[in-house]
């Protein structure tokens, strides 16, 4: 997210909307700086066809890039996701 949405280099995490819409099976979608190791946490939880939304607090990577990971949790099938950046902090 280096650049992107007005967040400045100096950003260590955004907080924003993450959306799961049109699954195509249940699951969830957990998010973490790049870094880190995901955990099973999860930041939404969706059902096949249910568009689910949640806001989450994102920490980003110190590695330059400041740069985040989507991991879904499905067992099979596809999800789309929006990511909607609304701050950050410093």
């Amino acid at each position: 997210v280096l650049g992107l949405c007005g967040i400045p280099d100096t950003a260590t995490s955004i907080v924003g909307n993450v959306t799961a819409v049109a699954p195509t099976g249940g699951g969830s979608l957990a998010l973490a700086a790049a870094q880190d190791g995901l955990t099973n946490t999860s930041s939404v939880s969706f059902n096949v066809g249910n568009t689910r939304a949640s806001q989450t607090l994102i920490g980003l990577s110190g590695t330059g890039t400041r740069a985040f990971t989507i991991r879904s949790g499905m067992a099979s099938g596809s999800v789309d996701v929006i990511v909607d950046v609304s701050g950050y902090f410093q």
